[in-house]
């Protein structure tokens, strides 16, 4: 159960957040985030410019976090071969919660709270549903 635009919405299966591209690699590689914000090189996919690849990589990732039984927020990494197929390359189990707001830190959102707020939840709203995510452990 989760609380998106001021309604109680009830998910009976794995779901994904609005995806997030990354831009200006240097060498292949996106800059460390110490030294480019990821604000600075990272934007929410409009949903309405969603290819079948970006939809199937939505449905890959929802799949992944299913076949793990994730019981909690995770983020999942992807690269475009030159195929322009998109294919999973890192599951991060604990998804990196960076959030800004702190002195001198109002460009420092990770990747999680950027996509989060494409469904109207700041940082400390983003918190609280995955807070809201309480489960049991069946001895």
């Amino acid at each position: 159960m989760y609380n998106i635009d001021g309604q109680e919405k009830l998910f009976k299966k794995h779901w994904a957040l609005p995806l997030i591209e990354r831009f200006d690699h240097r060498n292949g590689i996106t800059p460390y985030s110490g030294i480019v914000p990821v604000t600075e090189n990272s934007y929410l996919v409009p949903p309405d410019i969603l290819t079948p690849e970006l939809t199937d990589l939505i449905e890959a990732c929802e799949k992944a976090a299913s076949i793990l039984q994730c019981k909690g927020l995770i983020r999942i990494d992807a690269r475009a071969g030159s195929d322009g197929k998109c294919r999973l390359f890192d599951i991060n189990m604990k998804p990196n919660m960076t959030g800004c707001g702190r002195p001198n830190r109002d460009n420092q959102n990770s990747l999680t709270a950027i996509a989060a707020e494409n469904i109207n939840w700041n940082y400390n709203s983003l918190v609280q549903n995955i807070a809201n995510q309480e489960w049991k452990l069946d001895i």
